[in-house]
């Protein structure tokens, strides 16, 4: 999972893509973080390069930052393609976990995860 795969441009996407690189991600219903990639990223989504396969409507938590008061981005798994170096998922953005974090948008998420 070094490298992001050559992923084809959907014509469905409704804003322009930012690639980028390894983050760690938390899966609903698992208890450890786990590497990705974030292969590319937008304020209404992300996709993510993982290592095993998600099933759709799953959600999927990112944290964005270094600290322990990161803010904390939720999405949801629109579809999940297995690729020769994995799976990718392409996921939704949801909104922000805390109440601290309730004017926070989606365009502001695609911002912090610029700065990772």
């Amino acid at each position: 999972m070094e490298n992001a795969p050559d992923v084809p441009r959907s014509n469905r996407r409704r804003e322009p893509r930012t690639p980028h690189r390894a983050i760690a991600v938390m899966i609903y219903g698992h208890a450890q973080e786990e590497k990705a990639i974030l292969v590319d990223c937008s304020p209404g989504g992300v996709m993510l390069l993982v290592n095993r396969e998600v099933i759709p409507n799953a959600s999927v938590m990112l944290k964005l930052g270094h600290t322990a008061d990161s803010p904390i981005a939720a999405y949801e798994v629109r579809h999940c393609q297995q690729v020769p170096e994995g799976f990718l998922l392409g996921s939704q953005f949801l909104g922000f976990i805390g109440d601290s974090n309730a004017t926070l948008d989606g365009q502001a998420a695609f911002e912090k995860l610029l700065l990772l």
